[in-house]
């Protein structure tokens, strides 16, 4: 992907408009918050030295979190992570398939492999905003852009 050129004389920037997030075939808009991260841990070896000698490649473990608007939680996710009476949560890997895009502008593909959905985290409180259900997922893997573990680099 090449560096931007400034200034952006179309000024087509992505933004949460820009997403859609896709689970076995369905495109599903009602979505208020996508959060994800490697959290890759590195131990530092230090032997009988006071400075460190080495380190570890470490260990990639990446999740995320989606935020969904009640409607398309209940209507929505859990038809397809409940299919065939199969309880979804924990059990059953998905792929979901994160798109940001503008007409004009640059388009960035993220998968999340083996997303396992964990129990949701439901909260009501009073006020005129709609009501959004949490569920964290635990992730084997990001391909961004084709690349696996897209944030991972070894030095």
């Amino acid at each position: 992907m090449a560096p931007p050129i400034y200034p952006d004389v179309q000024g087509q920037r992505v933004s949460h408009s820009s997403l859609e997030l896709g689970l076995e075939g369905s495109k599903i808009r009602g979505v208020s918050d996508v959060s994800w991260k490697n959290n890759i841990e590195i131990q530092k070896i230090f032997g009988t030295s006071r400075e460190p000698i080495g380190r570890t490649g470490g260990k990639n473990d990446p999740d995320a979190e989606i935020t969904w608007y009640s409607e398309e939680y209940w209507r929505a996710l859990l038809p397809i992570i409940t299919k065939n009476g199969v309880v979804g949560y924990a059990e059953l890997p998905w792929t979901l398939k994160l798109n940001y895009s503008e007409k004009l502008g640059v388009t960035v593909n993220v998968l999340f492999i083996g997303a396992r959905f964990m129990g949701p985290d439901v909260s009501h409180s009073e006020g005129n905003e709609a009501i959004k259900i949490k569920t964290p997922l635990s992730l084997m893997g990001l391909v961004i852009d084709g690349k696996y573990r897209a944030f991972t680099t070894r030095k």
